[in-house]
């Protein structure tokens, strides 16, 4: 793959996974509602999605087309905003700004961002399990649930949260 070629394919990916969450948005966080705000706020604010370009390259390095893995991405966007957002609050690192933005505490309020963050990890499950319902092939579920049980690991106390209790003691 040239340097062009990979350029093109690393925007691509990162433009489907920006139109997936936001059709996810429109689907479970209602632009009306102040909590639907304040996680949109922070999911659709911008970034590289590398998290999400790594993964559908992954699934087309096994060989499979990428759409199979976009949602499975989202929900690592959605992870990965999430634990921003907690990240930032006063209790923890307490930042006021995240990528030239104001963060999302700063902005709604820090229990508004506390459930702003919990809503994008609930919601990163329920993206990432919808996979459960669209097959029926046996070795498909198996793999949809290893999937889910990495993610929900990676995520946890043995991963993320691990690392955020890791740095709140520090």
């Amino acid at each position: 793959m040239t340097k062009e070629e990979y350029r093109a394919c690393f925007a691509f990916w990162a433009q489907s996974t920006e139109a997936r969450l936001k059709e996810l948005c429109d689907l479970y966080l209602p632009e009306k509602s102040q909590i639907g705000q304040a996680a949109r706020y922070s999911l659709l604010g911008g970034g590289k999605r590398v998290r999400a370009v790594l993964t559908l390259a992954a699934c087309t390095l096994d060989g499979a087309p990428a759409t199979q893995a976009l949602d499975y991405a989202c929900a690592l966007e959605m992870l990965h905003c999430y634990s921003l957002i907690h990240d930032d609050l006063p209790c923890m690192d307490n930042d006021e700004y995240r990528r030239g933005r104001k963060t999302t505490h700063a902005v709604y309020g820090e229990g508004m961002a506390v459930l702003a963050g919990d809503a994008l990890l609930n919601l990163a499950f329920e993206t990432a399990s919808s996979a459960f319902s669209l097959t029926e092939n046996e070795e498909e579920l198996r793999r949809a649930a290893r999937a889910m049980q990495i993610l929900s690991a990676k995520a946890g106390i043995g991963g993320m949260i691990g690392g955020q209790c890791a740095d709140t003691q520090a």
